[in-house]
């Protein structure tokens, strides 16, 4: 059974690397952020700053805070720093929605209401995982056209770059 879900984790990991790789090649650069009304509304629990599309990522923050990422539907929000603890509700034009919970050093799709729960079981990433987990730094909910990232500084990303925040 293990040696089946890793597979299936290898699987899932090589597929979301060549669709990146396709939207590279063939579509919107996945580096940009995205201007505008996302499809996306995001609340937070207080303390946690929501991203904001019309404005960049706060650069003020020090280097080695690690940021979140979210893309929805194409859509890419600008990084948020993960300053404190608390969740994040990701809700669809539909109503469907995904909660996101997040630490100063990890990030754990909490719950959902998308009929796999693939995202609820890929666990977290953190800080320290993020080099060893089969999806590296992302939480993939395939239904909702949803991806969150951890962005640890120092490490490699699927999608972004640490220069890409500076």
């Amino acid at each position: 059974m293990k040696n089946a879900n890793a597979k299936l984790l290898i699987a899932l990991a090589v597929l979301i690397v060549l669709v990146a790789a396709a939207g590279l090649i063939f579509g919107r650069n996945p580096m940009e952020i995205s201007k505008g009304k996302g499809p996306l509304t995001i609340t937070a629990t207080e303390g946690l700053i929501i991203p904001d599309p019309q404005n960049a990522p706060a650069h003020d923050m020090p280097a080695d805070t690690p940021f979140l990422v979210i893309r929805a539907d194409g859509f890419t929000y600008p990084g948020v720093p993960l300053t404190a603890t608390g969740d994040y509700t990701l809700t669809q034009p539909d109503g469907s929605y995904n909660i996101l919970h997040v630490t100063q050093d990890s990030i754990r799709m909490s719950s959902a209401d998308c009929s796999n729960q693939d995202c609820v079981s890929q666990g977290a990433v953190t800080c320290g995982n993020v080099e060893l987990r089969p999806m590296g730094s992302l939480i993939v909910c395939l239904p909702h056209k949803l991806t969150v990232e951890l962005m640890v500084p120092g490490s490699n990303s699927v999608f972004l770059g640490e220069e890409d925040w500076k």
